[in-house]
């Protein structure tokens, strides 16, 4: 990269902690970037050089004043003849700053070498210059989030501080679901929520002392719910001493369970099932609501 760290004045002016100089898309990628917040990164300098440059024919900015200034003015420094431009480091920064690297390269290698070696024109710069800025403009791509979806997107504990709270490894697939959810990757959000329930049924299989349904072995669906139905079906003091205790409690749970299997239809899921909006938005409240219930007794 031409530009590690920028000098403090261009620190204050882009607003960049710690001298790195990266656009905060970069170094915060997976946070949520307004259409205000990068109107107001964006240096209107740069803006001004890069549309001028770029979209204007025929318009001499500054970027291309600057570069034709070094074809007619050469100063010598120990004997070697160089081009030198106070403006082209700052101008380096500025693209460095707003995600183009290879401009600013581009820019500090012309401007930093021997004349007398030099084979490019200030014109052939120019034109390289012009396609670097569009080709890197082109690479940095940004996805649109409504305002419904960014709840999805940004919302930490989702299902609630219980939930976070009882069934710890859950938290990420919580989130990352919401993520999903929020671009539409409604198949991707479902397993997520797979994922979910299985910590929370490992812990329930737990509940029923049967070796079976060791939760290191990760038990299926069907084998838990068929445990949940056969243990209902006993006396209260034959059953584990949990669902003995509680019974109100274990009710309700299988109930819900045999929900939030209709809503998924199907307690196995297959590579060939797509989930669509509805469905996907049918199985996250599901989830969420065995999952808040679950964990007012049940914890990992």
């Amino acid at each position: 990269m031409a530009v590690e760290a920028a000098a403090p004045e261009v620190q204050e002016r882009i607003g960049l902690p710690g001298g790195a100089i990266r656009p905060p898309w970069v170094t915060e990628p997976y946070r949520l970037w307004s259409l205000l917040e990068i109107m107001k990164h964006v240096d209107p300098r740069f803006l001004r050089e890069v549309i001028n440059f770029c979209l204007v024919d025929g318009r001499y900015t500054g970027i291309q004043d600057a570069l034709r200034k070094l074809g007619s003015n050469e100063q010598v420094s120990d004997g070697k003849v160089f081009f030198t431009l106070p403006e082209a480091q700052e101008i380096a920064d500025l693209f460095v700053a707003h995600g183009l690297p290879r401009s600013a390269d581009i820019l500090l290698e012309w401007t930093g070498q021997d004349v007398r070696s030099r084979k490019l024109t200030p014109e052939t710069v120019m034109s390289d210059l012009q396609r670097s800025i569009e080709r890197e403009l082109r690479s940095n791509l940004f996805l649109h989030v409504g305002e419904n979806e960014r709840r999805y997107y940004e919302g930490r504990h989702q299902f609630g501080e219980g939930v976070a709270a009882a069934f710890p490894s859950a938290v990420i697939d919580i989130e990352e679901a919401g993520k999903c959810y929020a671009l539409s990757r409604y198949t991707a959000c479902v397993f997520h929520l797979m994922r979910v329930m299985e910590s929370a049924l490992r812990v329930l299989a737990s509940t029923l002392n049967d070796p079976r349904l060791d939760p290191k072995r990760n038990p299926s669906w069907d084998s838990i719910l068929k445990k949940c139905s056969e243990e209902l079906k006993k006396e209260r003091r034959a059953r584990a001493p949990e669902w003995a205790a509680d019974d109100q409690f274990f009710s309700d749970v299988s109930a819900r369970l045999m929900a939030v299997k209709d809503a998924w239809r199907n307690p196995t899921m297959h590579v060939e099932i797509d989930y669509d909006e509805e469905k996907a938005s049918d199985i996250w409240y599901h989830v969420r609501a065995f999952m808040r219930y679950i964990s007012t007794k049940l914890s990992e």
